[in-house]
């Protein structure tokens, strides 16, 4: 997960909310991540869930997430077309965008 002090999954913390889960692909430090979020009161690396790692997004995870785009108003091609290119290079925001599309969220399970 970490090598020098580098990890590429964040989990940050904020005094008035829920913690937010970060991918960095090239990896950050502590102080980089701190840095992006000035209002952080805590910052710990994580190891994701399998099912977030880097595998080819199925043809349901990209159908449910079309469904899911146009449920909730967006009908812009290219928007969705550039939400779907990033689903497929960043396995943590296909994953919660799947999560959310078919309505259940097990990030904390």
């Amino acid at each position: 997960m970490t090598f020098s002090g580098l990890s590429r999954w964040w989990r940050v913390h904020f005094e008035d909310g829920e913690p937010v889960e970060s991918f960095m692909p090239l990896g950050a430090s502590k102080g980089e991540i701190l840095k992006a979020h000035p209002t952080a009161t805590a910052v710990e690396p994580f190891e994701p869930p399998k099912k977030w790692r880097k595998k080819p997004m199925t043809d349901k995870e990209r159908w449910e997430i079309i469904q899911f785009c146009y449920n909730t108003g967006e009908t812009d091609f290219l928007t969705i077309d550039g939400l779907l290119t990033e689903c497929e290079k960043n396995p943590f925001l296909r994953g919660r965008m799947y999560e959310r599309a078919v309505g259940r969220d097990t990030t904390y399970e």
